[in-house]
């Protein structure tokens, strides 16, 4: 798949007016590229709305920034709703890319990218596989905005080979007000 518009909000899937999930699926292989504005979200983005993964695989997808900003193969973030929350079980990320194509364009998150726009957007991470994810510019895995994240490993958690000029696998940034510092716990 490939898509190219001037805002790219979720190549793949919006979630703009309830939760949803992914469960037992394969993205792979596409690509979003911003002609002249934001990507948020190369296969996923969710905007005051929760997102469920389970049992899924997220491979080779790529985002390109070319004015502004490209972040996160799934993208979360809330500007209104209290309590939106990613949950991700037994699944991988693996050679995912946000990619800036002009100076002065941000790119962050190349699996994840989580922001607090105004309220709290909360990560549980369980059993999953991190391996070869990039941005150019933080977070070659994951990209906390204000958000906070658990990373649980019960049977199989491997984050290896993911690459950024700051956070190589993790990112930890403010909220976009500056109010809320992201957090991380590891178990």
């Amino acid at each position: 798949n490939y898509i190219e518009n001037n805002y790219v909000q979720g190549g793949f899937f919006y979630g703009l007016s309830s939760d949803f999930k992914f469960e037992n699926s394969t993205f792979e292989n596409n690509t979003a590229r911003g002609t002249g504005e934001k990507v948020r979200g190369t296969v996923a983005y969710a905007n005051n709305h929760s997102l469920t993964v389970e049992n899924s695989e997220f491979k080779g997808n790529v985002g390109y920034a070319n004015e502004s900003l490209a972040g996160g193969t799934v993208y979360i973030e809330s500007k209104s709703a209290d309590n939106v929350s990613l949950n991700i079980s037994n699944s991988s990320f693996e050679g995912n890319k946000i990619v800036s194509e002009k100076d002065g364009a941000e790119t962050m998150g190349g699996a994840i990218m989580a922001y607090n726009r105004g309220k709290d957007v909360s990560l549980t991470i369980t059993d999953t596989v991190f391996n070869s994810n990039s941005a150019d510019s933080k977070g070659g895995a994951i990209y906390l905005g204000g958000a906070t994240m658990a990373l649980n490993a019960t049977k199989n958690m491997q984050y290896l080979g993911n690459s950024a000029n700051e956070g190589g696998f993790l990112f930890l940034d403010y909220s976009e007000d500056g109010s809320a510092a992201a957090t991380a716990t590891f178990n």
